[in-house]
């Protein structure tokens, strides 16, 4: 959040967003996520003249690695658990949107971000679908608003 030294060169320090979203300011891949290389890894391989390997981690993974509890890390690494965007930002690196969870209350929570009250028009009648309350635990914490803008984009 502090900025970034990378192969690449050097970052500046996150953008924190009007919703407290801490969004990098390095181009994300194409799915939206932020990726660094912050640990050599040892390939078995490494010669005097052959440098070690380094991984490539989601950005948003080192963070939970940073600050989430012991248990949250140990199923991060050892059990195939997801670090999880409680605001459906998948660039943020905001500790208090990160969640540890099971891959599959991951793919879950990609219901809450087109859940809203839209309005359309069917044969010339109006219809409203309206928004759900989150199921999650911990909840989702996407603006009805930024659902909307979500939906539009998808179109």
């Amino acid at each position: 959040m502090q900025g970034y030294e990378g192969r690449n060169g050097s970052y500046p320090p996150a953008i924190i967003t009007p919703d407290g979203c801490h969004l990098p300011q390095k181009q994300p891949d194409g799915n939206g996520y932020i990726s660094i290389y912050p640990i050599e890894a040892f390939t078995g391989n490494a010669r005097k003249d052959q440098p070690e390997k380094l991984a490539q981690v989601g950005a948003h993974r080192v963070v939970c690695y940073v600050t989430k509890c012991n248990e949250d890390v140990h199923n991060l690494v050892y059990r195939g658990y997801h670090a999880s965007h409680l605001c459906h930002r998948p660039g943020c690196i905001n500790k208090d949107h990160l969640v540890v969870e099971t891959a599959w209350n991951n793919y879950r929570r990609r219901e809450c971000a087109v859940k809203v009250n839209v309005k359309t028009n069917v044969n010339g009648r109006d219809y409203f679908a309206k928004a759900e309350e989150c199921p999650h635990s911990p909840p989702c914490i996407i603006k009805l608003e930024l659902r909307a803008a979500r939906i539009i984009d998808s179109r």
